[in-house]
């Protein structure tokens, strides 16, 4: 480069820098600046927007594009000092646009990504159009495995013969629920309504028993510990086994069966289903169940609850971390855990804890933990701008004062999914609570929304893995005293969660 300038432009130099020492030091740190600067960029492109996983080429990406910017840096400067003011300016605002233009060109990429994943919607409103979006994104970022193949080649024939919006949507419904991940899901004013749990069954015992019935739905004799016998005909384990797949959609054995005899006494808004059923009585009966909307009458199940256990111990419910329904979950939660520090232990019961903000539920562990605690990382497919393009994401809970220092279990069950799960695997895999109940869900990992022409698909995109390695997605975690339900705590109204605690501890 110094061989392109003249003598006298050498010598003019020359003098410059004899003359001008802290001027020249200085311009010497700015050059030296813009290498980072081009560094930095260039490392950036590399390991960002082209996804390069090779450290090494990374890092040479970035000395390439600083050495660039350097050279360029140096040139201009130099064609100042020597007086050529005007090659010098036009140096400069070339450099300027070039920079700008370089950041525009990752800018229009990172866009281009976000709109390869599903950010923002297709410009043509048309079942094809929409399912191979759908489908093509899946493939890319899903978080678990699946059969793409088959899948496409069972469902393409049914979204190339359907309408759009109104026959797109249920069929996507039906689509996305063979992948067994309730945390998929279809989002759109063109779904029909939801279908309506009537009550709950669950298998106890190897039986089908009614756990719960809405209130006000007063079929004789449907009552807890009721036994389903049949339904439209077939017997129950008939009617399970001839659920599709989308109809049951779970990720690991229990939520399966949760889900599948959850069926029994579902329906669609405007269905009606026979049933026959045994009392507890032992008497037979045959009905014809329908929903109505009196039924769902007020929720009166606080999202908090606090129930003292003899002088030594505190029993918190918590219903959920979701803030949109728990707004002042976390003050409630403080002020009560503050009035009781004294007790030995503290008895969280999580059982239909769904999830929510992940946030919240950190800031409550983070009162049981007097040293951080790192409890697990999400893995994720395809290094993507929203995670600034990490691959993984570590997960920890930092302690909050005051720390209560008793012990603590929780009561768990298979409701238990998303981030509720996330907080009992920290609490069980750093010893810090005795967990007590059934397995939970194995439903967890972070969702991504991707936008169809009306409406969006929710998917699965992070993996999640508790310390030591374990997955919950299809396994869950496991208690450690397992709940055995029987048809009499039904019928009498017992919780064996309570007779279980009152084994553990000694209550006083």
């Amino acid at each position: 480069m110094v061989d392109k300038f003249s003598e006298k432009e050498k010598k003019r130099f020359n003098r410059w820098f004899a003359q001008n020492r802290k001027e020249a030091v200085k311009t010497g740190f700015v050059i030296g600046f813009h290498f980072f600067l081009g560094f930095i960029l260039g490392w950036f492109l590399f390991f960002g927007p082209l996804e390069v996983d090779n450290t090494l080429v990374q890092f040479l990406g970035g000395i390439l594009v600083g050495i660039i910017n350097l050279s360029l840096t140096t040139r201009q400067k130099l064609l100042a000092i020597i007086g050529r003011k005007k090659e010098a300016a036009r140096q400069a605002k070339n450099l300027r646009l070039g920079r700008r233009g370089v950041i525009g060109v990752l800018l229009a990429v990172i866009i281009v990504q976000l709109f390869m994943l599903g950010i923002f919607p297709p410009v043509r409103q048309d079942s094809e159009v929409n399912f191979n979006r759908m489908l093509r994104i899946l493939r890319s970022h899903y978080a678990y495995e699946a059969d793409w193949d088959a899948l496409e080649e069972e469902y393409r024939p049914l979204f190339a013969e359907s309408s759009f919006p109104n026959e797109f949507y249920p069929l996507a419904e039906k689509f996305l629920g063979e992948l067994g991940d309730p945390g998929v899901g279809v989002f759109s004013d063109n779904l029909p309504p939801d279908d309506r749990w009537l009550g709950l069954v669950r298998k106890i015992g190897g039986e089908p028993l009614v756990v719960w019935v809405r209130p006000g739905a007063d079929y004789a004799g449907l009552e807890p510990g009721t036994r389903i016998l049949q339904r439209e005909g077939r017997d129950v384990e008939e009617f399970i086994e001839n659920l599709p797949a989308y109809a049951i959609n779970a990720s690991s054995p229990q939520l399966r069966e949760y889900n599948a005899y959850a069926r029994l006494l579902t329906l669609g808004p405007e269905e009606e289903v026979d049933i026959v059923y045994e009392t507890p009585e032992g008497e037979v009966l045959e009905k014809t169940i329908r929903w109505d909307d009196s039924y769902y009458g007020e929720n009166q199940n606080a999202y908090f609850s606090v129930e003292e256990l003899g002088q030594n111990a505190v029993f918190m419910e918590i219903n959920t971390f979701f803030t949109q329904l728990a707004p002042d979950l976390l003050a409630d939660f403080d002020n009560a855990l503050n009035e009781y520090m004294d007790r030995d232990h503290v008895i969280l019961d999580l059982r239909e804890n769904r999830g929510g903000s992940l946030y919240l539920a950190e800031l409550i562990a983070g009162r049981f933990f007097e040293e951080e605690w790192k409890y697990g990382e999400e893995r994720y497919p395809s290094r993507l701008p929203h995670k600034a393009w990490r691959s993984t994401f570590y997960y920890e809970i930092q302690p909050r004062e005051p720390i209560f220092k008793g012990e603590v279990i929780l009561l768990v069950d298979t409701t238990n999914m998303g981030n509720s799960e996330l907080f009992i695997a920290a609490f069980k895999d750093s010893e810090r609570a005795r967990i007590v109940g059934l397995p939970t869900a194995g439903s967890a990992g972070e969702s991504l929304s991707m936008r169809l022409s009306d409406g969006q698909v929710n998917y699965s995109f992070g993996d999640f893995w508790r310390t030591g390695d374990k997955r919950v997605f299809g396994e869950g975690v496991i208690p450690h005293y397992e709940v055995e339900w029987r048809r009499e705590h039904l019928v009498e109204g017992i919780d064996p969660y309570r007779e279980i605690v009152e084994e553990l501890i000694e209550i006083e």
